[in-house]
Order: C-alpha cells, then structure tokens, then sequence
C-alpha cells in the first residue's frame, strides 16, 4: 500500500501499463548571490575581492513507481578570489591572484530507510541499520515495476588556485616569470551507503508467480552491504615559467620560454586505496591498517599485500611525475621592409596530468562488496521469510571471481609537442591571406585493457585460459598511446572596409591515434596484447573543412554610394540594407560499427 498505487486504466485483467498520472521534475537556482569589491590602496597598487554562492534545487521522480514521489538533489556551489595587481616601477608589474571553487551536491531521497524498514517491520539484518540514510528496501519483482529509491549520495569538492606572475619589460626584451599552484580535496561514496537497506529478489520459485512470492515475503535471495567509508582525496599540483619576448630588430621578434609542472598523484585521507601488481596477481593496500576497510566476505584465495611488501608508494600507490619541463619557442620575421609579407612559428610542449585523473581507478575494489544469503526451500519451508529479512545465523553466498581495476604505479603523464609555419601576405583592398601548416604529436597517451584477458587463439574459453584465474576482468590504465595530427590551413580575411568583411579558411587534415576513446583514461582495447591495432583516424576530425562568412551594406541609401539623397520615406524602405551569411563544409566523420 505504501508504494503501489491502485490502478486507474486498460483492462481489468492487465497487470501492466496500468496506471497513468501526471508528474513533473523541477529545475532551478532557488537563489544565487554575486559581490565584489574594489578598493585602490594607492596610485600603483589595487586589489579586489569577488565572491559567488548558488543554490541549485533540483526535484526528480524518485525510482519508477508514481507512488513514490520526488527525491531532491541541491547543488551548493561557491567560488570565490582575491587579486592584486601592483606596479612596481614602470617597467615592473606584479599580478597576484588566489581563488578557490567548492560544491557540495548531496542526493537524498524522501524516503528515511529505518523508518521504512520499522513501518515494514523487517528484522534480522545482518548489521546495524543507520538512522540517517535515506532510500528504501528494494524489491526486485518479477514481471512488475520494482520497489526502489535514489540512494544517497555525496559528492564533496574543494579546489584551491594560487598564482603569482612579474612582468619586466628591459630595452627591447619583456620578461615574464610566474608560479602556480593547485590544491584540490574530493569527498565522494564509492557505493551509496543505502545498500545498507538491503535488496530482495522476489522471482517466482516459491510459488511460480514473483509478486505471490512477495506477498507471502518469501525472496530467492537478499543481498545486503554494509557502509562503505566515503573516500577522501587530495593532492598538491604547482608550476612555474620563465618568458621572454626579445624584439631583435624591428624586422624579427623571438618569443622564448620554458615551464616546469609537478602533478602529484591523489592519496586518501584514511588509505582505502587499493591497486594490482601484475608481477604477482596480487592486490596491494597501502598499509596492514588499511585491512580493517576490507569486507570480510574478501575471497581468501586473493593475495592481499601491503605497498612495502610490493615495493609501491606508501600513501599514493602511484609514482609522482617529476622533470617534466616544457620549453616553449616562437618567432614572427616580416620578409620584406613594407611588412606586407610575414613569417611566423612556433613549437611548444604540454603536459596532460593523468596520475591525478587514475584515483577512481583505485577505489572500490576489496573495501566494497555485498552479502548475498540464498534462500533454499527445504520440506516445503523456505530458510527464513519476511518478517526475517535475513536468515538468522545463516552464512552469505562466497563472492565469485572479483573485477578490479589497476593503475601502472608508474604511469606517465601525457605531453604534447605542438609547432606551426605560417606564410601571410597583405595582398589587396583590405585582405590578407595566411597558409598555414599545423603539426601535433601526442605521447604517453592513457589507455585502458584487460590483463585477465585469454590470448587470441583456437581453444574454446575456459576461465583457466585467464592469466589470472582467481579474478574474472582486471581493467588495467597505461600510458604509452599516440597521437599524430597534421594539417594545412588556408585563410583570407578582408577587414570591413566600403561595407564588405569577409573570412574564409579551409583545412585539410589527418589525425591518426591508437587512443581512439574520448574517456580522459583512454579507449579500453579490443586485443589485450596488440595496441597497434587500434590505430586508425580520430573519429570526430573530418579529413576536409570549409567555412565562410561574410557582410555586406548593400551601397544603397543615406550615407552610401548610391540613392543617398532620396527622401527620407522611401530610405526607410530600400535604404540601409545590409546583407549577412555563411557557408560551412565538411567530409564525413570516421564511424566504427558498433
């Protein structure tokens, strides 16, 4: 009664489709609040400091029975920076800025779990039920809607920025040094703490019928998890560069820098981390403390090893990136004394942080995992029936073989080499034409396979084929995948003058990658143990592309070529006309099947 509804239409004998009603959702920012202040502290030194919070309130049909109203999700967003900019001679400028970002978007149903648990009167869970988690039981029932709720959530973030830059300009140079540095904080549920409610299957084979089975309380099983400890991450990322802007002569400008990056991996607070060892089949923890997170329903087969023992990094699990600097290189040379004709290029080296991106690939595994009792019917009585949810003393299903995820301890980050050459020419009535020849090669790209993967071969599968037969899939993150971009680029530009501006370009382009997925941890191959066959084209580059547009005051009317004097009357109708439009091309996309 609490979660049914009674039905309201088609025939009497339908058990489905049988009810219709209406139902909204709700979106909205309930409030938001914006401030700044300015205030000068002298004639070469000013400050600001802006702040910004939001309410999101969001309303959702809760689970897929009308009877259950909304669950409500609020999206607490708040950000916030300090800048100070102070010019220490004419020559010299001090730019400092410090801000920061936080949300906090809780999920919560309207439904408080014990309190539906009392209502139903179930008894003999197999641990304590909390009083403040929201959900419900849920009720798998054969060939009905089930009885479910949004379980809780909790997505916690706090991200802290901090830069500082100088600029000097020295003759003919203009030097700029800088520093940054990043803190970041992530406080998330690796699994909803309303598992703790439990989960029943009703199927049908007491009785032959799941919703009969459910009304006399008889589940084929109950599964039940107990409150995994929400993880806490944080890590320290910082930079810093040197630049220069060197103005040769009034014919050459050279732009030179170099940066250094340091990404450090996230750790846990409380060390409910885990990762594999492939040299070993085993899964390693960060510490022998770290082993009371573990359900005690683990599989005992699986080798659990401490980051010591395994020789990994104690609090991280993974190796932190260091060396990695980037030079940068520009140059600009007119040609010729009239400056119609320039000469541009430029190369430069990026890194991509992937150890801070491959901390969800190291949480889960043996901290999380259910308790499923079977219910056998032995002499026509099943073991244990609702009001006993669970059998009393009674033993859980042994977890089957585990999926776990793996990271190289050590990973490497991504970088990318970029250079571009450029011809341009001031040619005629306003307009300048550039050719353009655009090169990228990405290395040390992520990609994701299946350790646990059989190799390729003739023999029908068994799981003794996998390399490691206590586990089923390993999803395993490297880096080490490529990317290769080349382009030509042509594009004409005429500023508005006598009423016309027009700009077009056209590319042609061809980027080939063994990475093919959008996932920032990369494309999960097909074949294990030949990454080389998934190169192939990017997806979304096109090989050709073509755009234009252009306007145009059509030279009729007051103030313009023709007819300016006509009366005003009919300059109101046919004069001041201006024309505007686009073109756009491109070939196909590159489709997998799929």
């Amino acid at each position: 009664n609490m979660f049914y509804p009674v039905p309201n239409t088609g025939s009497a004998n339908s058990i489905a489709a049988n009810y219709r009603g209406p139902a909204k959702t709700n979106d909205g920012i309930d409030s938001s609040f914006i401030g700044r202040f300015d205030h000068q502290i002298s004639p070469n030194n000013r400050f600001y400091v802006r702040y910004y919070h939001s309410i999101s309130n969001f309303h959702r049909i809760d689970g897929q029975l009308p009877a259950m109203g909304y669950f409500r999700r609020i999206r607490f967003n708040d950000s916030w920076t300090v800048a100070d900019t102070h010019t220490i001679s004419p020559s010299v400028i001090n730019e400092f800025r410090f801000g920061g970002y936080g949300k906090r978007w809780p999920i919560n149903s309207n439904y408080l779990g014990k309190s539906v648990i009392d209502q139903a009167g179930l008894v003999g869970y197999p641990g304590a039920v909390p009083s403040n988690v929201n959900g419900v039981p849920a009720s798998n029932i054969s060939g009905f809607t089930a009885i479910s709720a949004t379980g809780t959530s909790l997505e916690r973030l706090l991200s802290l920025d901090l830069n500082d830059t100088i600029t000097w300009i020295e003759g003919k140079h203009a030097f700029k040094f800088g520093f940054d540095g990043m803190h970041s904080r992530d406080n998330s549920y690796p699994t909803s703490p309303s598992g703790t409610l439990g989960t029943f299957d009703f199927t049908g084979y007491a009785t032959g019928y799941g919703y009969a089975d459910f009304l006399l309380g008889i589940p084929r099983d109950s599964i039940w998890s107990g409150i995994t400890p929400a993880f806490n991450s944080r890590n320290y990322e910082f930079g810093g560069f040197a630049q220069d802007d060197w103005k040769i002569t009034s014919r050459l400008t050279l732009n030179l820098g170099l940066r250094y990056e340091y990404h450090g991996p996230f750790r846990d607070r409380d060390n409910h981390i885990y990762n594999f060892d492939p040299s070993t089949g085993s899964i390693v923890i960060p510490s022998d403390a770290s082993r009371s997170a573990i359900v005690p329903n683990y599989p005992a087969s699986i080798k659990i090893v401490t980051a010591a023992q395994a020789g990994f990094p104690s609090t991280t699990l993974l190796n932190a990136n260091t060396g990695e600097f980037a030079p940068r290189f520009g140059f600009a040379y007119r040609l010729d004394r009239s400056s119609k004709t320039v000469l541009r290029g430029g190369y430069g080296w990026f890194y991509d942080a992937l150890t801070p991106k491959a901390f969800s690939s190291l949480t889960s595994g043996p901290y999380v995992g259910n308790l499923t009792f079977d219910n056998p019917i032995t002499n026509g009585a099943p073991l244990y029936q609702w009001p006993q949810a669970y059998p009393v003393g009674g033993s859980s299903t042994p977890l089957g073989a585990q999926v776990v995820s793996g990271v190289n301890p050590n990973l490497k980050d991504s970088y990318t080499e970029q250079w571009n050459f450029s011809l341009e020419r001031s040619i005629w009535l306003q307009t300048g034409l550039r050719i353009s020849y655009i090169g990228m090669e990405s290395h040390q790209l992520p990609y994701r396979r299946n350790l646990n993967q059989p190799r390729p071969g003739l023999i029908p599968f068994t799981a003794a084929l996998r390399p490691y037969s206590q586990f089923n899939t390993i999803t395993y993150l490297d880096s080490g995948a490529n990317q290769s971009y080349n382009a030509l680029q042509v594009e004409a530009t005429r500023r508005f003058a006598n009423g016309f501006y027009l700009n077009a370009h056209y590319t042609w382009a061809k980027n080939l990658t063994d990475s093919l997925d959008s996932n920032q941890l990369g494309a999960l191959i097909q074949n294990a143990y030949d990454r080389a066959a998934e190169r192939g084209n990017e997806a979304y580059t096109s090989r050709q592309r073509m755009e234009a547009n252009f306007v145009y005051d059509i030279p009729v009317g007051k103030g313009r070529a023709h007819l300016a004097s006509m009366p005003w009357y009919a300059d109101k109708v046919i004069g001041g006309w201006t024309l505007a439009g686009m073109y756009f091309a491109r070939t196909g996309y590159w489709v997998t099947p799929s």
